[in-house]
């Protein structure tokens, strides 16, 4: 059997799952992207170890926040590209896809962006200013970082790829997108690290 029959038929099979439970399917692959993004994090950026008895070691309970807590960010993110089919239109024009694009990037990059540092930051046992330092210490710098990223993901995005997969896409690029706000999102606050809440 090729590889191309193979990737034809798994596609297929992903898409006849995704058709008949939508929201399951797409909670479940952006929690494992998400958890992959924090785990590459540790890993290669801050240098942790895999395994026991290493005092650097990554964080399961880190990872059990991303994977348990941000699975409904895969059908919130479907139900965002179908508001922006129904305003920017569906006629694939560059004018169109265009119009998309800055909808997207005006709106929901900043708002999302604020959803996930407030709930990272509170999910690991800040209170309301540890939000706000967290906010002045990284919101602007994440953000513009991100306006050098997405925009260019999301054309490709709105203009080549059907409504269907975008989430998809979005969130194997995101996996690399995640490792970085994964990093940003653990960065110390005023020298000290995260606590993590007793219960996570």
């Amino acid at each position: 059997m090729s590889v191309m029959k193979v990737l034809r038929q798994t596609l297929l099979k992903y898409q006849t799952v995704l058709t008949k439970h939508p929201y399951k399917v797409q909670s479940i692959q952006t929690s494992v992207l998400m958890l992959t993004g924090d785990v590459m994090a540790q890993r290669f950026v801050e240098k942790k170890k895999l395994g026991l008895g290493s005092v650097e070691k990554v964080s399961e309970d880190r990872t059990s926040v991303r994977l348990l807590r941000f699975p409904m960010m895969g059908p919130v993110l479907q139900y965002w590209y179908t508001i922006l089919e129904r305003i920017g239109g569906t006629n694939g024009r560059a004018i169109t896809v265009v119009k998309k694009v800055l909808i997207d990037q005006i709106i929901a990059a900043p708002l999302m962006l604020a959803i996930v540092i407030t709930t990272i930051t509170l999910l690991f046992g800040q209170d309301l200013a540890g939000v706000r330092a967290k906010f002045r210490q990284d919101y602007l710098a994440v953000l513009i970082t991100n306006y050098k990223v997405w925009p260019f993901v999301q054309l490709a995005n709105f203009y080549l790829v059907p409504l269907q997969y975008r989430v998809l896409l979005v969130q194997t690029v995101a996996i690399f997108w995640n490792t970085y706000l994964s990093t940003k999102a653990n960065r110390p606050i005023d020298g000290s690290t995260l606590p993590l809440k007793k219960g996570f």
